[in-house]
Parts: structure tokens; C-alpha cells; sequence
């Protein structure tokens, strides 16, 4: 089966042309109202106020208030006869979210959708539905097009961004600890975290609450630098196959885990630590690191002395894989309960529309050419850390856009189970493989 998804050459030619276009710079003015190149009327004339009635929508933005905030004011404004009944993912996956929806057969009529293969299956399977005749459609990237392009060909989905994975650090505290290097490989990493660690400050914060951070980051860097280095078509195995977990490479990625738990390199409390928790650790300077993505650039390049660099979960001698694929996004229900009328109008406006707001307010890298989104701003910072991934010669997803729902969400709580000691790293295989041969069976049922 082809997988469209992957194409990370053309996603990194994409985003040379981005950075050639795009103006640096930080958070827009919150009263700042900003509207497309030719588009001269206000946000109350613009809508159709014949379209009327009530639609359903569940969002993945729970981190962004303020986002939601804009949403909501901006769309009744601008479309003041269509309610918009809009609620906020909870949990750690939006595929938890909506798995009683798809058992139901009750779709929202607006949701958040990811790039995996359990939402190419749903949406062939007509659960949600095709969004090509929008104009967030129309000018999203190509490269970006064809990840969210399903093996039929249907397109369901236009992403907040593009997702690339960084370690933002404090340069106060690096100079505290007299580091003047940056770390490339996993070896200086490590002795970068022990000499933070002699100098009295906490190298990194660990969002061991929250497994879907833990799987774009820790679980990510692991398997893009030992398995997705050796093996660039992974994707076609583990979701064509009845794949083998049990090697040495993923022993590896569970044990560097459990080795900087283990040399305390983590805040305290790492178990229970969210996403925003550990974004304020770092905020707040009491850890040195903190592993996010580019959709946190907005809430955490927002102090001159940050920086950011590779994760280097090489090994020396070995140039970093990087990590760079398609954010969540907006998409649309595709069953008969669905108003795919207003769906659609809500699903382009918090697409496109509104989406100068959306990406000044979350800082991330833009999925549209800035022509199409002059009021796009992106920190320097971030341009450059971009920039640098798409100079590699190999870039690779995130972990849960290469394995089976079931295979990625067992794997993030096994990565827990090695921290507390309930289960080893050499136990991947044991855990992982059944479910591995279960989802492949399923596939040829």
C-alpha cells in the first residue's frame, strides 16, 4: 500500500519555500485583525447570513484558550446564524476521543484529525469526510496535500501546521554550567544533562503524565535515529507485516529512557508531569531543557535567552535523523448525521480563515504559502531549527504516524511501564509483537 504521508523530501523542498516568503517575528497583537491579500470587507459583511442551523465540533486545542476564544467570536461574527455547539478534546489521543463516535455512528460535524493510518481506515471507511472543494484545501502545501491523502484518494484533512521536534533550552543556564557546545550525538547530550546536573540545575523536564507527549518526543527521537535510520521504508512493514519488536535497536530506545531517569536528569514528580506543567518548569527556569514541538513555539520562544537544537539521539559518528511530519488538523465527520453544508463553512474558517490567528497564537510553522497568509509570523529561532532539519539527509515522522493505533498506544505505556520498573526495555518485543500480529490479522479478515 502506498503511504502518502511519508513523502519527507518534498515536505522539506516545501518548507525552503516557506522560509523564503515568511516574516520573522513573534506573537501578533492580540486586538490585531488581519484579513486575507484582496479582501477588503469586515468580519461581520463577509459570511453568508443565509446559511442558518447548528453543528456539532470536537477540537484538539485544549492548550490554546485563546485560540478558541477567537474561533468562537470570530465565526459567530462572521456567521451569526449557524451555532456552533463547540467542545475541547480531553485524554491523551484524539483517537480515544472519538472511537465511541465511530461506535455509534454519530460523527461531530467538525473535528481534529491526524496523519496515522487509523484515520485513513475510518475516513475509507466513510466515518470522516472529503474536504477538497474548500479553499484550505486549495492552497495547504502540496506535500502536505499528499499526507493527508488516504490509499482511495480521499482528502480529509488540512493541518494546523507542520510538526517538527526540538529541545528548547535556557542559555542562562547552559552559561551557569559553563556549557559552551551544544550537544550532536546522544554521548554529549549525556554529559551535557551530568554537567547541568553538577552545577545544581535540573537538566529536563518529562511529561511522564502525559503518554502522547512522551510519544513525540522520547518514544520519536528513539525510533527515528535507531530504526528509521536503518530502515526508511519502516512504514510498509509495520503496517504491512507482522513486524518484529524484539531487536536490540528497540531494547535501546526504552533503555536511554530509563538511563536518564535513572542518572536524574528529570524533574521531580516526572510521572505526573502534563504538558503544561512541563512547559512551565521551563518557563520558569527550574529545568535547564524541555523536548516539545514546533506547535509550542509560541508559548515557550517568548524570552531572548531560549534557544533550541536537534534532539541528538545519535549515536557518534552518526549525523541526527530529524523529526518533521503534518500536525493535527481540522477535518470534517462523514457520516449521515453530519451537516457537511456548515461543516464545511466551520471547517474552512478555523482552516483557513482564521488561520493568520490560529498560527500567531501558537507560533508554529505555517502550511501555507505566506502569499496566501501574509499576517503568518515565525520566531527565528524556529525558522532556523527548520531549516536545519530540512538540510539532513533523513527526516522522519513522528512514532505514531508509522505504526498501528494499537502497536503506538501499547508502546507509550510501555515506555511508562519502564520508568516506574513494572516492565524492562527488553520486554518490548513480549508486549508489542501480539498486537503487531493481531492488527495484521484484522487487516486480512
Amino acid at each position: 500500500m502506498k503511504k502518502n504521508w511519508l513523502k519527507g523530501i518534498s515536505l522539506a523542498l516545501a518548507l525552503c519555500m516557506i522560509f523564503t516568503l515568511v516574516a520573522c517575528g513573534g506573537k501578533k497583537d492580540k486586538g490585531a485583525d488581519q484579513t486575507k491579500q484582496g479582501d477588503t470587507k469586515t468580519e461581520g459583511e463577509q459570511g453568508d447570513k443565509a446559511l442558518s442551523g447548528e453543528i456539532d465540533a470536537l477540537l484538539w486545542l485544549s492548550s490554546y484558550p485563546e485560540v478558541i476564544n477567537q474561533i468562537k467570536e470570530g465565526f459567530a461574527a462572521k456567521y451569526p446564524n449557524i451555532k456552533v455547539n463547540l467542545n475541547t478534546m480531553t485524554g491523551n489521543s484524539g483517537t480515544e476521543n472519538l472511537e465511541p463516535r465511530i461506535a455509534s455512528g454519530n460523527m461531530p460535524d467538525v473535528t481534529s484529525v491526524d496523519v496515522s493510518d487509523w484515520y485513513m481506515t475510518y475516513t475509507d471507511k466513510g466515518y470522516f469526510g472529503d474536504i477538497s472543494e474548500t479553499d484550505a484545501w486549495k492552497y495547504q502545501l502540496d506535500a502536505i496535500k499528499a499526507q493527508w491523502t488516504t490509499p482511495k484518494g480521499v482528502k480529509y484533512g488540512v493541518s494546523y501546521g507542520v510538526a517538527a521536534m526540538f529541545i528548547y533550552y535556557n542559555k542562562d543556564l547552559f552559561a551557569k554550567a559553563g556549557i559552551q557546545k551544544l550537544p550532536t550525538n546522544w554521548d554529549e547530550f549525556l554529559a551535557t544533562c551530568e554537567q547541568l546536573k553538577q552545577a545544581g540545575i535540573t537538566p529536563l523536564s518529562w511529561p511522564g503524565g502525559f503518554p502522547n507527549m512522551f510519544g513525540h518526543t522520547f518514544i520519536s527521537a528513539g525510533v527515528a535515529n535507531s530504526i528509521f535510520r536503518k530502515d526508511p521504508k519502516l512504514v510498509e512493514k509495520t503496517l504491512g507485516t507482522e513486524y518484529d519488536y524484539s531487536g536490540p535497536e528497540w531494547v535501546e530506545i526504552f533503555q536511554k529512557n530509563v538511563d536518564l531517569v535513572e542518572k536524574g536528569y528529570v524533574n521531580k514528580g516526572y510521572l505526573s508531569t502534563d504538558y503544561a506543567e512541563s512547559v512551565r518548569l521551563f518557563n520558569d527556569d527550574e529545568v535547564a531543557m524541555t523536548f516539545q514541538g514546533s506547535w509550542s513555539a509560541g508559548d515557550i520562544l517568548i524570552r531572548d535567552n531560549v534557544g533550541l537544537f536537534l534532539p541528538p539521539w545519535n549515536e557518534p559518528g552518526q549525523e541526527i535523523v530529524g523529526l518533521m511530519g503534518a500536525e493535527t488538523g481540522f477535518g470534517i465527520g462523514g457520516t449521515p448525521n453530519v451537516n457537511k453544508e456548515l461543516a464545511l463553512v466551520f471547517f474552512n474558517y478555523c482552516a483557513f480563515e482564521n488561520y493568520e490567528n490560529f498560527q500567531n497564537e501558537t507560533g508554529t510553522i505555517p502550511i501555507y504559502p505566506l502569499d496566501v497568509v501574509p499576517g503568518c509570523k515565525i520566531d527565528p529561532r524556529l525558522q532556523a531549527g527548520a531549516e536545519e532539519i530540512t538540510k539532513l539527509q533523513l527526516a522522519c515522522p513522528l512514532a505514531f504516524q508509522l505504526f498501528p493505533s494499537s502497536v503506538y498506544n501499547a508502546m507509550r505505556m510501555f515506555g511508562q511501564d519502564t520508568l516506574t520498573g513494572a516492565k524492562k526495555p527488553s520486554d518490548v518485543g513480549a508486549v508489542l509483537n501480539p498486537l503487531q500480529k493481531e492488527y495484521i490479522q484484522s487487516k486480512q479478515n
